[in-house]
């Protein structure tokens, strides 16, 4: 008997689906129904389905949502979508995520009967066949990991692995790498089909992992990656040696059309605990948002910092890029960013809601452009392989602002470059006399300008740029103060301290012990 729920949060559906068939004589089980995304996923956590009916627009959490997180802890689930919407975006989705089918409303009951069929049929032929367990094996395993017990036709004996021996998991995700599109992607252009490439380079990572774990592995495909679990030695090291030879999975695909990331789990005892090492494999090769794709990430390695949104935002960003100050913007944006990419991954979606409320407010500040809908941004930002690639994006947008408003007045690009020079040149000893010479004017000039358009000195913005790059880099790194004093421009350690002091009010060391 196939296990099947129901998710839609129009009631009359969900009673039309259960009540159409007796769905028993299709060896089917209606297991239970919810009538939105959140309420869905706890019931598949409960229930285990083999097969998913679900609508695709939904409150608290849409179908497709639902269905991306659930192939992520649960990829062997077989989904039919429905929807009312006959939308060329949500089709491309179904497609992407292997769905069984793709059904308007209203539908006829032979189109249902169809494809709940399919969907069986996809199960059983997964039960049934030898070659398929196995390579389901992984995600079965999973499976069976989380209810403690056997479960979803798993039969250790026919598999590789000692059940009571020490595992790692591995998460290998596959990307797309021909790069970031600043907007939708046509739904009928697909240059690069996931799914269609993991497939066929599954037979180069499953030898690739023999020559790793010996047999002592399973290892499954999903849309976007494969996911293997490999006996180790207690002894074994999940050291440089391990990422040496982890490292192999990286160079399988043509660099210039896939990126890769490879997560790898702490070491656990007993496919008991195969759910938990999973998930921290997965924890890692998510990171690879970022940190980076093509490299072997290790669970332990992963940040714990949580990702805390700037408070300052608004004056230090916003405020400065109406062209008094938007070389200190961008420097602030970067510094950011950069703090982002050191955050826990459990707190990528907070980051990327974050750059997507930047990149929306930075549109709005272009002509013509003020009108600019939040599902535009966030596609934009959520198709991003890494935050690098936001990152360019954002500055895309930044760089259509600059020209706006230096096209209006030249001497906003001189004050723009001058504060640029500045900024990228911190670690040296800064003249007016040099920063004129760059920005081809008179120093006498370049002071006169700068006070007239920023109502500030020139000096006054090298010294507000350099303790707020003291502040961060106290705060957020372990650098000695002599250190930081020097990359900050300042030969004199004591002359750093006593500036910090005048500028904060507290020396630097005091400042970073009571901030810990």
């Amino acid at each position: 008997m196939y296990k099947m729920i129901i998710v839609d949060d129009e009631p009359a559906t969900r009673q039309g689906i259960r009540t159409a068939l007796n769905w028993s004589l299709f060896d089917i089980q209606i297991a239970g129904e919810a009538s939105n995304g959140l309420e869905g996923l706890e019931l598949v956590e409960r229930v285990h389905p083999d097969i998913l009916i679900c609508d695709i627009r939904m409150p608290k959490m849409d179908g497709i949502s639902l269905v991306t997180e659930l192939q992520s802890r649960y990829p062997g689930i077989q989904v039919l979508f429905l929807s009312g919407y006959s939308d060329r975006e949500y089709m491309k989705n179904a497609i992407r995520l292997d769905a069984v089918d793709y059904i308007f409303k209203p539908f006829e009951l032979d189109e249902l009967t169809a494809a709940v069929k399919k969907a069986r049929d996809r199960c059983r032929d997964l039960r049934q066949n030898s070659d398929s367990f196995v390579d389901a094996a992984a995600l079965e395993l999973i499976k069976y990991s989380d209810s403690q017990g056997p479960g979803g036709g798993v039969n250790l004996q026919n598999l590789p692995i000692d059940p009571e021996g020490y595992f790692i998991s591995v998460v290998i995700r596959v990307g797309s790498s021909h790069g970031f599109q600043t907007g939708p992607k046509d739904p009928t252009v697909d240059l690069f089909d996931t799914p269609m490439v993991v497939k066929r380079y599954f037979r180069s990572f499953r030898q690739e992992a023999e020559q790793i774990f010996g047999n002592k592995f399973v290892i499954s495909q999903v849309n976007n990656g494969y996911i293997l679990h490999g006996n180790v030695a207690w002894e074994t090291l999940l050291d440089d040696q391990m990422t040496q030879s982890l490292s192999r999975f990286l160079h399988l695909m043509d660099s210039s059309q896939a990126a890769i990331s490879v997560g790898v789990s702490g070491r656990v005892a007993g496919i008991e605990n195969l759910k938990t090492s999973y998930l921290q494999a997965r924890r890692a090769a998510l990171s690879a948002f970022l940190t980076g794709y093509g490299r072997v990430i290790f669970h332990t390695s992963l940040s714990s910092k949580p990702f805390v949104p700037a408070e300052d935002l608004e004056n230090s960003f916003y405020q400065g890029l109406n062209g008094s100050n938007t070389a200190a913007s961008i420097d602030f944006l970067d510094n950011y960013i950069t703090y982002m990419s050191s955050c826990s991954p459990d707190d990528i979606p907070r980051i990327k809601d974050e750059l997507a409320a930047i990149a929306l407010r930075l549109h709005q500040k272009l002509k013509g452009k003020g009108d600019i809908s939040s599902s535009y941004v966030t596609e934009i930002v959520n198709s991003a392989l890494e935050i690098s690639n936001i990152k360019r994006y954002i500055m895309q947008i930044l760089e259509q602002h600059l020209e706006e408003i230096n096209n209006l007045d030249n001497k906003g690009r001189i004050i723009f470059e001058a504060e640029r020079y500045i900024i990228d040149n911190l670690d040296q000893e800064l003249s007016i006399k040099n920063i004129a010479e760059h920005v081809f004017i008179t120093p006498t000039y370049l002071c006169y300008l700068y006070k007239k358009n920023t109502g500030r000195t020139i000096n006054q913005f090298i010294l507000d740029v350099r303790m707020k790059k003291a502040k961060m880099m106290i705060l957020e790194t372990n650098l000695r103060i002599r250190d930081i004093a020097g990359q900050l421009g300042y030969s004199n350690q004591n002359y750093f301290t006593k500036i910090f002091t005048d500028y904060y009010g507290v020396n630097p060391s005091t400042f970073r012990n009571k901030s810990l």
